[in-house]
């Protein structure tokens, strides 16, 4: 246990949401809520980045300092090639442009990586949640290194907004 009071517990969650009907306006509504979250945290990063900056290390206490976090969209049109979208502005341009009329798969990774603690001894926290879309195949994920509740309501978070899209039960996936 750190001096946080957090646990290092391995996260592994997966959610499957195949039953769920995709078209172009679910997706950038799940993308966007996924991009606010993504600028609350950079935001929180921000504080915590100020409020230390001015510290010698030992007096420093960082409860939300960067490691290495990030978006990413990334999608596959049949047949042709695999694409990253850099920021959720420019997929509202990529699907207003047509480019998601014949896609493989699309994925949303949101990697929310951090330290915590005292100087320079700093607990490192990993969290990746991702977005899977695939004919059939609509999955979330969760994994993380440490049970930590600002994530537990960033996958509620998530889960939330993916339970909002309308579903159709078919002979490939029935879920109530």
């Amino acid at each position: 246990m750190d001096n946080y009071g957090l646990q290092e517990q391995l996260i592994n969650n997966e959610f499957d949401y195949s039953n769920a009907i995709i078209n172009k306006e679910s997706l950038l509504y799940i993308a966007k809520n996924i991009d606010s979250i993504f600028q609350k945290m950079k935001s929180i990063y921000e504080e915590d980045r100020i409020k230390n900056e001015q510290l010698k290390t030992e007096y420093k206490n960082h409860d939300f300092k960067d490691r290495h976090s990030k978006l990413q969209y990334s999608l596959k049109l049949k047949d042709i090639y695999c694409s990253e979208i850099e920021s959720y502005e420019a997929l509202e341009i990529a699907v207003k442009d047509g480019k998601f009329d014949n896609i493989e798969y699309f994925n949303i990774i949101l990697e929310l990586d951090y330290s915590r603690g005292k100087g320079d001894n700093l607990t490192k926290l990993e969290n990746t949640f991702k977005l899977v879309f695939k004919p059939y195949e609509i999955t979330f994920t969760r994994k993380s290194n440490y049970n930590d509740l600002l994530m537990q309501q960033v996958e509620e978070s998530i889960n939330n907004s993916l339970k909002q899209l309308n579903t159709l039960n078919t002979v490939f996936c029935t879920k109530e």
